[in-house]
C-alpha cells in the first residue's frame, strides 16, 4: 500500500459514516462533519448547539469525523478518530479520553492499515475487550478501512459484533 494522508481518508470515511447513522436512525436528523481542525466545543457553539448540549464548554477535543445526530431537543454525537498508520494503544487511549468525556452514541477508530501487533496481542491472546470501554455497555469499535471500498473491512473489528450494537 503507498503512502496515505491521514487527510485524504476523510472524505470517503466521513460519507461512510453518513450512510451508516441514515440507514440506521431514519427517523432522526443525521449530520456529518469534517472537525479535524476545530475544537468540538467551538463546533458546537459555533453551530448554535448549546442548548442541546450544556456540557460543551467542557469539550476541548479535536475529533476527525464527528456524526450528529438531531431528534427534537436530543442530540447524540458519534466520534471517529481516523488513523493512516497502525492503531497503537496511544491511538485507542486518545479516544477512550474522548469518549469519556462526550460520552458519545458510538464511538469509532479507523485504520486502513489496522492495529499494531500489541493490541493485537492484547485483543487476540488475553481479550482485554475492556480497554474499550468508556460509559454504560459503550464500546470503541477498531476497525480497518479498506480504502478500495470506502468502507470498513469487517473481517477486521474490534469487538466482533455489529458496528452500531450498543444503543438505536
Amino acid at each position: 500500500m503507498s503512502v496515505i494522508k491521514e487527510k485524504a481518508l476523510y472524505p470517503s470515511i466521513k460519507t461512510w459514516l453518513e450512510n451508516l447513522l441514515k440507514s440506521n436512525f431514519p427517523k432522526k436528523g443525521v449530520y456529518t462533519y469534517n472537525t479535524s481542525s476545530i475544537y468540538l466545543n467551538n463546533f458546537i457553539q459555533d453551530k448554535n448547539w448549546i442548548s442541546l448540549c450544556p456540557e460543551y464548554v467542557a469539550y476541548q477535543i479535536k475529533i476527525d469525523i464527528l456524526g450528529v445526530l438531531i431528534e427534537k431537543d436530543k442530540i447524540d454525537f458519534i466520534l471517529v478518530e481516523v488513523k493512516k498508520t497502525k492503531i497503537s494503544l496511544k491511538d485507542i487511549s486518545q479516544l477512550i479520553g474522548y469518549s469519556k468525556v462526550v460520552r458519545p452514541l458510538h464511538s469509532f477508530i479507523l485504520s486502513p492499515l489496522w492495529i499494531s501487533d500489541p493490541v493485537k496481542i492484547l485483543f487476540e491472546s488475553y481479550r482485554r475487550y475492556d480497554i474499550l470501554n468508556f460509559f454504560e455497555n459503550r464500546k470503541i469499535k477498531v476497525c480497518k478501512w479498506d480504502t478500495d471500498k470506502k468502507d470498513v473491512d469487517f473481517n477486521y473489528i474490534y469487538p466482533n459484533k455489529p458496528l452500531l450494537e450498543f444503543i438505536r
